[in-house]
Formats: C-alpha cells, structure tokens, sequence
C-alpha cells in the first residue's frame, strides 16, 4: 500500500497547543512549565511531569509548552507505545532523530559487554544534548508506555539537568506504575517536578461542551452529561460530536461516570463499514501509532479496499496521518479498540503481523508479536526472537533481552539452542536475578551436548552464579570442571575460568589454596598471549595482600586504573570484581582515600550499568570503611542500606548483618547487635565467605566483653585465631580482632594465647605498612606487662600504642588512650588518669562511639573525677536520640522504630520527645527537614 490519501493530511491536527479550550483549569500548570524553561534558558535546567489519567488534557498541556519554547529552544518530541514498548530506547530514539543525532542508539562498534553498552549510550546522549547550541526542550508524551531503558535514561538524565539549558516536561498516567513510580523517586530526590491534573469543574466541563456545540443545551441536560463524563474533557468532547450527530437521544441515558474504554468512546465506530472496522483493528494491534500499509496486509485487505477504509476512518476523526505513518488521534482510541477485541481475535492478529513484519524485515516488531501471539513452534519466528534479544544484549537493553530470550527459550521447550540460554543466562546474571540465571546455564550445559566449548562456557557461567549466590562449594567445582573441559580447547581462554575458580577458592578456603591455582593459569598463557584484562596479574596481587605481601597492591591498581579509564574488560561483572579487590586491599592497607574513591567510582558504575544488586555489596566495605575511620554515622547509614535485599543475591547477606552488628555495638545497641549476630550465619558454617565468618565472631567476642562474659568471650577468640592459621592470612588488618582476643584471654589466666597472638602481629607489624599491627602489638605488650607486674614496660607500650597513627584509626586511639588511663588508674596515678579518661571520653562521644564512650565514662568515675558538659553538648542528639530521629525523619511510624531498635514504644516517645526540645521542632513534618535520614547515605567520594 502507498502513502497515505492526501486528504489525511489535511485533517491532520494543527496541535492541541493551539486550542485554548484544551487548557481550560490548566494555567497553573502550564505556568510552571514556562517556569521551567525560564530557568532552563539560564542554564539551571530541571524536569516537570505532568500527571493525569486518560483525556484529562496531558497532551493539551505538552502541546502547549512546546509551543512555548519553540521561538528560542530546539525541541525533541518522543511518544510512548504499547506495542512499542519493549522496543530499546523507543522513547528516545525519536528524540535522537528530531535533534539531528541519529546512529545514537545503535550498538556499539566495537565488542562490548552489555553494561558498557549501555552506559556509553547513556553518557552519548547527554553530551548530545549538552552540545546543542542553544537551550532543548525533551518534551516526551506517553511515558507510561516508556520502554525500561527509556525509562533509566529518562532518570539518568533527570539527576545531571541542574547546570545544563535543558527542560524536560513529560506527560503520563499512573498505570503502568513502573514510570510513575520513577518519576516519584526523582521528584522525592530533589531532581524533578510533579504536576497533577484533576479533571474539570463543573463550570468549566459545562463551559468546553458548550463551545463545543456551538449551541447551548437545557441546564437538566447539560447538568447529566457532565455529570456522565466526570470532568474528563475527552469524553466531554466525544459526548459532543454525538450530540451534534444525533447519536445520542433527547433522554440520555447516561447514568455513570463513562471511562475513555466504555461504550461512549465505542460509540464513534458504529457506524464505520465493515472494511473500515477491520482495518482499524488490525491497526490497533499495530500501536498507537502504525504504517497503513502494514495494517491493510494484516487485516487481508487488498490494496484498493484498504485505501478506501483509512478515508472512512480519516473523515469520522478517528485516524490522522503524523510524520509519514498515520496514528490514532488520542491514545484512548487505540485503548478502546484493542480492548473490545476478542482474546482469539488478537491471538490470530497478532500472529498475522508477526508473518508481515518479518517479511518486510522489521525484525523488532514482529518479535514483539512473537511475545504476544502465543504458543508457536515456527523455527523461523523462534529465530527472530532470539535474534532481536540477542542484539537487545548487545546494546545493552536488558529487560527486553530477558523478554525475548525467555519467550524463545519457552517456546522452544527442549530444542533450545545453547546460545540462547547462556545469553538468557548472562541477562538475568547481569539483573541479579541470580537462581533463574543458575537454572539458564544448567540448562545450556545439558544442551551443549558433545561440545566441549560450550560445555565450558556453561561450566564457567554457572560457576560464577553459584559465586554470586554464595554457594562457593558449587562455584569451585563448577568452575574446576569448566577449566578442565576448555583446556583441550583453548587453553588461553581456560585462564578466565582458573581466574574465577581461584576467586571462589580465596572466599571459601583462603588465599595459599587458590594462590596455587593462578600460578597454573600462567603458563597457560605461555606468554604469547595478552593477560585478559590484566585479571591474571590483578587476582594474584590480591591473594598476596591477604597473604601479607602488600607490593601486590600495584597490580590492583593498574587493573583499577585502565577500568577507570575505560579501557575494555573481559565483562563488567569481572570489571566490578576487580574494583572491590581492590578497595578490600587498600582498605587493610590502610589506604583509606582509594579504596574510598575506588568505591564512589563502582556505586557510579553500578548506577550507569543499572546494577543496583551490586550496590549492597559497596554499602558493606563503605560501612567498613567508615568503621575503621571512625565515622560512625555515615558506618551506620551505609550499613543499614547493605542490609536491604536487591535482587535475589543472598552472598551478601552474612557480610551485611555482621558489618550492620559491628556498628550497632559501636553505637551501644547491645542487643540490636546480638539479633543481627543471630541472623549471620551459624559457627559451624564453612560454606560460605571466611572473611565474615571471622568478622562475626570478631563481634561476638567484643558482645560478650560488654556483657563481661570473658571465659565464652575467649572461646570464641580461641576459635577464630585457629581458623586464622588455618586459613594461612598473612593480612594482620583482615579482621582487626587481636587486642580484644587478648583481653579476653588475659581475663582467663590463658597467658600462652596471649603471647602466640603477640607472635603472630609482630610478625604481620614486620610486612605491611600499617599502623594497626604496631598500635595492637603495643597495646598487648602492655596488657602482658601489666599482668606480670612490669609497670615500667606497661606504661611505655600503653604510650607508644597511644601515640601511633591517632588521626588514621580513631576508635583505636581512644581505646589506647582508655588502657592507658585504666593502668594509670590502677597504679594510683588518678590525677594523670583523670586527664587521659577525661580526654578518651571526649573523643568517644564526638565520635559517636558509645561503647567506648560508656567505659571511659565507667573508668573516670572511679578515677574520681566528673565529666563537665557544656550547654551545646547537652543540647547535642545522644546516640540513641540520633537513631531515633533519622527513622521518624525517614516516616517511620513509632511501632516500627521501636521494631527496628529493639526498644518500647514508649522509649521511642521518650527519645522523640527530647529530639524536639534539642532541635526545636514540633512535628515529624518539621524534623525531616533539619535530620539527615538512613535511606539517603551521605556521597563516599570527597
């Protein structure tokens, strides 16, 4: 069929902007977007979306902005489909080609992984936009049927507006919510606008129908059809047209409010020939908007009929021709039809425009008709689909690679082809849908059949999801097989799989174990061929820090700095492995300033690549991070954000409640701690990850020494410095447990265990740069000293463990400073003890630690002497007030905050009500803009 009738054009709109009636009880919104393209001009850009359900005048008001802007900005239209709304950057890629910037969205030129892709589109089209001369003005109707990629470049671009000559003004409803839903988080953060329009007043509804007809109507039935249509100018409209075509009788039986579906929309295609009435539903199972041509074919019309039913449906205002193709005048039309359809009438057409588009080679579409059509056993429609989610792959567009992979996978049944379940396999890994990625490359595994390549390539991925589920037994073994089969084949590439077999290992069975299987990947190489991404040289540097050599830091940093400047990786889960190695690295060495920087650096890739599963992994080593630097606060806000789920990863789990443990005792909250010790995994338990293992009984142990329970407190010392040596960690600062290990000890006579701990940090202090070994190597000879009466040698080593590194490890320093005033306590010296109890307990509570605030305070009193408290620090939040305060600011309802602190409702009261004397506030409304909440963690990167 050729090009729409020429008379199609003629009744084309001339843009609901132009039509005053359609901004009817609309002007405040439309003042504010004028607003926001004032401020965009002066280069102070934003976004604005307008909400409202169907014909309540969305599109009158985006018509109407543009029309606005079009005397100085360059404008970018983009409109959401439903059937395009799988379609990857659907939304913006009509924005691309209205700004001149075709090509944008096309796959990249050279290989990439999925998440490359996708954040070099992303970041593409912001520079796009930042270098168009002049202001730009996206204006994007329908988002509701946004694609979600669209819909995280809408988001990304929304955070990045604020110093760009850009406005954003979006029209959508509430349904589909995933849309509405981002945009509430975007205008919850700071980043957005959100306009919501109701429908009309009676006045105003009268004052449109009127116009309208031209005529005015008797009150009784003006009065009924306003009330029918509910203010919904749309309907109002439609109520009109049959009016004035006498559709509707002199007794209108209009009872109920008519929704944008019902019979008085239906109304309008009454009367259409049969022809007509198939072409348009052909048409709507096209979308809103489609090529009449392709709607003749699906509907089996010839040629000439075809025509002739697209004039039918041109001259009742139905369909209007737009740019080339012809479209429903309002989106409600298209609703209306598609939803009056018969379930066996969509299936048929469905089917038939997945025959017509894979003819005239419009792949993505007919895969979307492949989705919706139902059970088919077509090799060719089975290839189509795998072929469209395999290029969504490529460019990066996840969820609809997961749609058509999974709908090829399903259709296929048993005949699935290996390829396309590693890809579905790679797509639901790279979403953290971890078990259903699991069972994707089980099932390519047993269709590889005799072909040891793919076979491997299974081995390997499945590998890396039992990893990422923290079953590292399956991991190590999976892994092990895989490199097994792949080094018959190609024994370069069977290094990838040792290197993750390695990683495995070193979470399960400590460094020396998987440090022997990278020194078998080596010469695998045979030094012909290129290190993969530097990862051969990197994982080995990592083994040897925990070993307790630090030069291997260095190649951890060269493999963080070519990921940093953009240079290729093997993938982006390797990529993101290698960015935590190094931050864990740097955070024992105590280089506190890259592994923070190094960490801002994966939360923004895990941003870009639209891997939030990731971020609780990051949450845990920043709330580490933090710990060991004494910024309990920010600890405590990074760890309450790893203990919330994302996606189906439980790995992180036992690192998230132990670090959430460790910084709830800090804070005083003995028992908030001991729950979370609970949660953690049990004692006996060796599958999982040993660094949280050790962690978590690190914090047991310091439990039951503020509970004064010393002989279980060194049984649980006792255990984790055999598996220590079990383990062979060199790293003395993996676990910073060995001056309470003593303590411990001490308390129970056990001075042999005190003297191997000694032992075993004087010989860490000897091989890494770190002030911590030398702080606890003097803080347990002094301990050891003072036990056997040798206060001379005591009082040097509580000095020189109090001297070493006090601006590096704070909390440390206090607690040198508490041992110190307690032995000088105890030596009768209560005037120096005094000062330096005095000087600890000032440190501890501006640090917020109450653990150590709590036992200076404990050791000052018996020294004799008082804490002075100036009127600021009584005014200030207590620990528990803090807490406390940040949950109300966040909404939390007081049931909940005693919930999540363990406490008495009446408690929370209490704690609320002197947060209002201190900040003086009087409602939570108040309080939430003076307190910074849990949900929002403060930026890692300085």
């Amino acid at each position: 069929m050729g090009p729409a009738p020429a008379h199609v054009v003629a009744r084309r709109s001339a843009g609901p902007g132009a039509d005053p009636l359609r901004l009817l009880e609309r002007e405040a919104v439309a003042e504010t977007a004028a607003a926001l393209l004032r401020r965009a001009a002066a280069r102070n850009g934003g976004a604005l979306f307008v909400q409202a359900d169907a014909g309540l005048g969305k599109t009158a008001v985006l018509g109407h902005v543009a029309d606005l802007a079009r005397p100085g900005f360059t404008v970018g239209h983009g409109r959401g489909d439903s059937m395009e709304r799988w379609i990857p950057f659907g939304l913006f890629g009509q924005i691309a080609d209205g700004l001149g910037a075709n090509g944008l969205f096309d796959p990249p030129a050279r290989p990439a992984s999925a998440a490359e892709a996708r954040a070099a589109c992303f970041y593409a089209v912001l520079r796009r936009l930042e270098a168009v001369r002049g202001p730009v003005l996206l204006a994007l109707d329908d988002v509701h049927w946004a694609d979600p990629e669209s819909c995280a470049l809408l988001a990304f671009i929304c955070r990045r507006l604020g110093s760009t000559r850009v406005a954003l003004v979006a029209a959508l409803r509430q349904w589909p919510g995933e849309a509405a839903a981002a945009c509430r988080r975007l205008a919850h953060e700071g980043h957005a606008e959100i306009a919501t329009l109701p429908p009309l007043s009676p006045d105003a509804a009268g004052e449109l129908l009127t116009r309208r007809l031209g005529r005015a109507l008797p009150a009784a039935v003006l009065r009924r059809v306003c009330t029918a249509c509910a203010g919904n100018p749309l309907l109002l409209e439609q109520a009109g047209e049959a009016l004035r075509c006498g559709e509707l009788g002199g007794d209108l039986v209009l009872e109920r409010p008519v929704l944008p579906s019902g019979s008085l929309v239906l109304s309008r295609f009454a009367e259409l020939p049969a022809p007509a009435l198939r072409f348009l539903q052909a048409a709507s199972i096209l979308g809103g908007r489609f090529h009449p041509g392709v709607a003749g074919e699906v509907a089996s019309l010839r040629e000439e009929v075809g025509e002739g039913a697209l004039r039918a449906l041109a001259c009742s205002g139905l369909v209007r021709e737009a740019g080339g193709v012809c479209e429903f005048v309002h989106p409600a039309f298209h609703e209306t039809v598609y939803a009056d359809l018969s379930a066996s009438a969509r299936t048929r057409l469905h089917a038939r425009a997945v025959t017509v588009l894979s003819g005239r080679g419009a792949d993505r579409e007919a895969a979307e008709h492949a989705v919706l059509g139902g059970p088919t056993d077509d090799p060719d429609v089975l290839a189509t689909l795998s072929r469209v989610g395999l290029a969504a792959l490529e460019a990066g567009a996840l969820p609809a690679a997961e749609r058509y992979l999974a709908t090829a996978v399903e259709l296929a049944g048993a005949g699935a082809g290996p390829d396309t379940l590693l890809a579905l396999g790679d797509v639901r890994l790279e979403q953290g849908r971890v078990s259903l990625a699991a069972v994707s490359f089980q099932a390519a595994l047993a269709a590889a059949g005799d072909d040891r390549r793919v076979a491997a390539r299974a081995l390997h991925r499945l590998g890396r999801a039992h990893a990422v589920r923290g079953r590292l037994g399956d991991a190590v073994l999976s892994c092990r097989e895989g490199a097994v089969l792949m080094l018959r084949e190609d024994p370069a590439a069977a290094v990838a799989v040792l290197l993750e077999q390695a990683y495995a290992t070193a979470r399960l069975s400590g460094p020396a174990e998987a440090l022997a299987l990278v020194d078998h990947a080596g010469p695998l190489l045979g030094g012909s061929a290129p290190d993969p991404g530097g990862g051969l040289e990197a994982v080995t540097g990592y083994l040897r820090v925990l070993l307790g050599d630090p030069h291997g830091l260095a190649a951890l940093h060269r493999a963080a700095a070519a990921i940093e400047a953009g240079e290729p990786a093997p993938d982006r889960l390797w990529a993101r492995e290698l960015l935590h190695s190094y931050a864990v690295c740097s955070l024992l060495l105590e280089r506190f300033g890259h592994a923070e920087r190094i960490l801002g650096l994966a939360l923004a890739m895990a941003e870009r690549d639209g891997a939030s599963h990731v971020r609780p992994r990051t949450a845990v080593l920043l709330a580490e991070l933090c710990l060991r630097q004494g910024r309990l606060a920010e600890a405590l806000s990074w760890a309450e954000h790893a203990a919330i789920p994302a996606g189906d990863d439980p790995a992180t789990t036992p690192h998230s409640q132990t670090v959430l443990a460790a910084v709830l005792l800090r804070h005083g909250d003995l028992r908030g701690c001991q729950e979370r010790c609970d949660l953690a995994p049990g004692d006996a338990d060796t599958r999982g990850p040993w660094s949280a293992q050790l962690q978590l009984w690190h914090v047991r142990g310091q439990l039951l020494l503020a509970r004064d329970h010393l002989p279980a407190a060194a049984r649980t010392y006792t255990q984790l410095a055999e598996r220590c040596r079990e383990l062979r960690i060199g790293e003395p600062c993996t676990v910073l447990w060995q001056r309470s290990a003593v303590t411990a000890f001490l308390g129970c006579g056990l001075e042999a265990e005190a003297a191997q701990v000694l032992r075993d940090v004087d010989d860490g202090a000897a091989s890494v740069p770190c002030s911590w070994p030398r702080i606890a190597a003097a803080g347990i000879r002094a301990a050891i000293a003072e036990r056997r009466g040798d206060r001379e040698q005591a009082e040097a080593s509580h000095r020189a463990a109090a001297g070493h590194a006090a601006e590096v490890l704070p909390l440390e320093h206090i607690q040198s400073l508490l041992d110190l005033g307690r032995f000088l306590r105890r030596a009768g010296r209560l005037v120096e003890a005094r000062v330096v109890l005095a000087e600890a307990h000032l440190r501890a509570e501006s640090a917020g630690d109450a653990l150590l605030a709590t036992g200076a305070h404990a050791e000052l009193r018996v020294a004799g002497g008082r804490r002075h408290r100036s009127e600021a620090e009584r005014q200030r939040l207590t620990v528990q007030e803090d807490r406390v305060a940040r949950l109300a600011a966040a909404g939390c309802s007081n049931q909940v905050i005693a919930g999540r602190l363990s406490v008495a409702v009446s408690t929370v009261k209490t704690h609320l009500e002197r947060v209002y004397a201190k900040l003086d506030v009087q409602s939570r409304h108040q309080l939430a803009g003076v307190v910074p909440r849990f949900d929002r963690p403060a930026n890692p990167v300085r």
